[in-house]
């Protein structure tokens, strides 16, 4: 971000560096919960990077799996780059996120099995940004 900033040139239809960062985030009700709606899109990464991409399992199919230690290695270095948790966890992810990079907005998608659970992904960061 810094390179951005100090090299950024204003404009007429920019006149000061903006920042926009794209973030993957699950929020739910527990960190728990998150955590379990989080555990396709590991058990997916670790697959493609295997090099055997599928598509994204349920949670119970992730929770099944029978995780080699080098999946277990990739799901972490996943999970690692996603926030994901109860609200107040997700809160401080996001903050953190913005304190990290300065970021003037952030974009979020959220990639979970059902559609109902993203929805309500979505709600509940909704509603912090509304508090």
């Amino acid at each position: 971000m810094q390179l951005y900033r100090d090299s950024f040139r204003p404009s007429e239809a920019l006149p000061e560096p903006y920042v926009m960062l794209g973030a993957a985030v699950i929020c739910a009700e527990t960190d728990e919960r998150a955590r379990w709606l989080a555990g396709p899109s590991g058990l997916q990464f670790a697959s493609l990077r295997r090099g055997r991409p599928i598509p994204l399992p349920t949670p119970e199919e992730a929770a099944e799996y029978a995780y080699s230690a080098l999946d277990r290695q990739l799901v972490d270095e996943r999970l690692a780059t996603t926030i994901h948790g109860s609200p107040s966890t997700v809160r401080k992810g996001l903050e953190a996120l913005i304190g990290d990079t300065g970021a003037d907005e952030i974009m979020i998608t959220t990639m979970v099995h059902g559609a109902a659970d993203r929805v309500r992904s979505y709600e509940l960061v909704a509603q912090l940004a509304s508090e």
